[in-house]
């Protein structure tokens, strides 16, 4: 039975509470909305947002000296299915003063943190950047890279209309300056 908008639904294995791994059978995510945004200078939130999460979450440990870093203690989790569905992101692209939606493709993802299980923000890392590149593709299929190109060479054409008017009208008034000094000469 689908969820109401905006709902998550978890299944959890109650037998694995206690231990480490904990084991969640499901989670589904119905309807989300992302806002994905495009300021003045060009710069995507999303890509902002994935930069930070590659900052602030560090990737699975690279060598054993990493690892003894991080306690014993530390909850692990695996998630056997992730289900995001029905979601739709609004764009707001301040450029070209528009608001813009679209949908966001089913995200279905499984075995979360492999055998062993991961820390929740290691999960939360990798579900992020499905999540953020999925957003991503789907603001592109808007043609909003095309638009803000489109917008940019309007703006070129206009500037370079003013610079050859301001241009055009210098020329006029240095050619009646000229025409004048000329008079002057002959004495007219």
């Amino acid at each position: 039975m689908p969820l109401p908008w905006g709902q998550i639904q978890t299944k959890i294995d109650i037998k694995t509470i206690t231990q480490s791994p904990v084991v969640i059978d499901e989670i589904v995510v119905a309807a989300p909305q992302m806002f994905f945004e495009i300021n003045n200078e060009a710069k995507a939130n999303f890509n902002v947002l994935k930069d930070n999460i590659n900052r602030a979450i560090p990737a699975k440990p690279a060598s054993k000296q990493t690892e003894t870093k991080t306690p014993e203690t530390e909850i692990k989790i695996i998630i056997r299915r992730l289900l995001i569905q029905d979601g739709k992101v609004e764009a707001t692209v301040i450029p070209l003063d528009k608001q813009l939606s679209t949908r966001l493709s089913r995200i279905e993802l499984h075995n979360l943190g492999g055998k062993g299980g991961s820390t929740p923000a290691e999960i939360a890392r990798q579900v992020l950047a499905v999540v953020v590149d999925r957003t991503r593709a789907a603001v592109s299929e808007l043609g909003i890279e095309q638009q803000l190109k489109d917008a940019a060479d309007q703006r070129i054409a206009e500037e370079k209309a003013k610079l050859k008017s301001r241009a055009d009208e210098q020329v006029e008034v240095e050619k009646q300056k000229a025409e004048d000094k000329l008079k002057k000469l002959l004495g007219q």
